[in-house]
């Protein structure tokens, strides 16, 4: 049998990284798996804000922690719904109130703009460094 100890990350104190090409987004980094290139963070995103359209190298999974918002074709989300996204393209989401995101990513995620520019790219590396940079707890 494998002895494990549980594993908690005290979030209270740790801020939201901005990305400064997504306004109104930022990232709370929870955790990296650097080997199997898997990355975890919950994503803020402000009222009436948009977290632009994603592409994704692999799984990502999402739930909806608090608020509602809905994706730009009009499917609508709210608290407590968990939104998949795989490998591919996907539209952005349109945030109606303050909307909190835990998630967990397999690979990278790139965001882009309407112009297909890359706009931030989440990935294990990138998250590594937002919590370098984060307080101590």
């Amino acid at each position: 049998m494998v002895e494990s100890s549980n594993f908690m990350v005290p979030t209270a104190h740790r801020p939201y990284t901005a990305v400064e090409t997504m306004a109104g987004v930022g990232f709370k980094p929870m955790n990296t798996l650097e080997e199997q290139g898997i990355w975890s963070a919950v994503i803020r995103v402000e009222a009436g804000q948009t977290l632009p359209a994603r592409h994704h190298t692999a799984l990502c999974e999402c739930l909806v922690v608090l608020g509602s918002g809905r994706y730009e074709s009009g499917q609508s989300f709210a608290s407590g719904d968990y939104l998949r996204e795989e490998n591919g393209v996907y539209e952005p989401l349109h945030a109606k109130d303050e909307l909190v995101f835990f998630v967990t990513h397999h690979g990278v995620c790139r965001y882009v703009g309407t112009d297909e520019s890359t706009q931030f790219v989440a990935e294990v590396e990138s998250i590594q460094k937002m919590l370098e940079a984060s307080p101590e707890q």
